[in-house]
């Protein structure tokens, strides 16, 4: 994890000024035009256009690599797969524990 964020950063330092206006994660991603407005609107935080953009991109380009790239920022805005583990989790431990309080309450 560190390396890969070091990585970035060095990226980030040789890129061109237009590139260091750009997420880190992106630096990698192909130059194009539809993708490079996606990750003006993701760096803008309208995130639902990037959503429908993305979607739209990764149907519709005949190039591979722009399809995966759309196709991982479309990812980015999803909720982490760890994250719903965890809150079926909490989810679980709140029945438990409420179960238990009930019946406790029974003589």
């Amino acid at each position: 994890m560190k390396k890969a964020v070091a990585k970035q950063a060095r990226a980030k330092e040789a890129a061109t000024p237009a590139e260091r206006a750009l997420p880190g994660f992106a630096l990698a991603y192909p130059r194009s035009a539809e993708l490079d407005a996606l990750l003006a609107k993701f760096e803008a935080g309208d995130y639902a256009a990037v959503r429908a953009g993305a979607s739209r991109l990764a149907r519709t380009s005949e190039q591979e690599d722009v399809r995966k790239a759309a196709l991982d920022l479309r990812a980015r805005l999803g909720p982490h797969p760890v994250s719903t583990y965890l809150f079926l989790l909490a989810l679980a431990l709140l029945a438990v524990l409420a179960a238990h309080y009930l019946g406790a309450l029974r003589p």
